[in-house]
């Protein structure tokens, strides 16, 4: 085969392999796509973004917006975790203890040697608040893409990269259908779902694989074949709060929705001595943990559902697989509306947070006034 221009759908980039054909917009490079708005071939993304193709790429970027702005819908499922988020965190704030000041609580205790009664008299929000700050300077687990560039050896860590699949086709020569145009978004949901697991375990998944594929199934609506997502929001919203209600985990709010960062970065870096896209060592090593898994419940006779979910998952693992191995260009356009879902996460958790702390404040003076009273009564 000469060239040929596999295609998706009107709406995204295309690869083209047109053989000798160079970029038409820097004139120096082989074209690998070709824009779906105005027809041009180019390199790569940054001929993609350049102030020559601005004026196409920007209108691209605007109409992915409003197609996931007009696409989110919050489900009851989903309101019904956050109102009980909302009612875990306002029960802290009528407990009597909780509410005095910080002064107060400590009031006649040793910094130094009454560590245990100090502790135990802290609030939960500044448990969680002492453990962020202590975070920044206690070394703890670091997850490989932000820890590694791949362009290293291998060999100099103890923790190797996660290894990829071989010869990963393209998705033209396993599959002729039309694609989804939401294939995108379930991929985005697979790739949070590997960073949660990802923390979750520590990134030691070698003894624990049959644990690993249920907590996998278990986040992800998409592996465990339940349906797929019609946007960005809901494929990143429906693990998070999934995870938020999880309360052997007790992750708190911004925690979960900081993994948005490591799904930006996930897509937004590769292996400089290969190209390879960083999605693709994590669905390969997704891919190769279901693999182990099932080679283990192989022995019994009695997970024949669960074996089977395995099967399929592992499956749509290798079709995602094939599928991402050419869309580096419509991912990373994608890591622009990710951000913009993180910062309303964070204005909305900014907006609960200020919330708490006028209930408290409105609770601590009513308080101070009965007791206050209740001082002028007896004398």
């Amino acid at each position: 085969m000469s060239g040929f221009e596999f295609k998706l759908h009107d709406d995204e980039p295309t690869l083209a392999h047109t053989g000798a054909l160079k970029c038409a917009l820097c004139n120096n490079n082989l074209a690998r796509y070709t824009c779906p708005k105005c027809g041009v071939s180019y390199c790569g993304i940054q001929c993609y973004r350049s102030r020559i193709h601005s004026e196409c790429s920007e209108k691209f970027y605007q109409q992915n917006v409003r197609e996931e702005i007009s696409s989110r819908k919050v489900t009851q499922e989903q309101e019904e975790a956050i109102l009980q988020l909302l009612t875990n965190e306002l029960s802290d704030i009528f407990d009597g203890e909780e509410n005095m000041d910080l002064e107060t609580r400590l009031e006649g205790l040793d910094l130094d040697k009454d560590t245990e009664e100090i502790w135990s008299r802290l609030t939960q929000d500044e448990k969680e608040e002492f453990d962020k700050t202590m975070g920044r300077y206690v070394p703890g687990y670091k997850a490989w893409w932000k820890e590694f560039d791949l362009v290293l050896d291998e060999s100099v860590s103890d923790k190797p990269f996660p290894k990829l699949y071989p010869q990963i086709p393209g998705i033209g020569d396993i599959f002729t259908g039309k694609l989804s145009e939401t294939l995108k978004y379930d991929v985005i949901n697979v790739l949070y779902t590997y960073v949660c697991i990802h923390r979750m375990y520590n990134g030691e998944f070698s003894s624990m694989h049959e644990h690993v594929t249920e907590d996998i199934l278990g986040i992800s609506l998409v592996l465990r074949g339940e349906g797929s997502f019609s946007g960005l929001a809901e494929a990143l919203n429906h693990p998070a709060m999934t995870l938020l209600q999880m309360k052997e985990l007790e992750w708190p709010y911004d925690f979960v929705f900081g993994f948005f960062t490591d799904v930006i970065e996930i897509i937004s870096r590769k292996n400089l001595k290969t190209s390879i896209s960083y999605v693709l060592y994590c669905l390969s090593d997704l891919w190769d943990v279901f693999g182990k898994s099932l080679k283990v419940r192989k022995k019994s006779e009695n997970l024949k559902q669960m074996k089977k979910t395995l099967i399929l998952a592992q499956k749509k693992l290798y079709f995602y697989l094939c599928w991402a191995r050419d869309q580096d260009i419509l991912l990373i356009e994608l890591c622009e509306l990710i951000q913009i879902e993180l910062q309303a996460k964070q204005l909305e958790y900014k907006a609960f947070n200020e919330s708490k702390r006028k209930i408290k404040s409105k609770l601590n003076r009513d308080k101070r006034k009965s007791k206050h009273q209740l001082v002028q009564e007896i004398i």
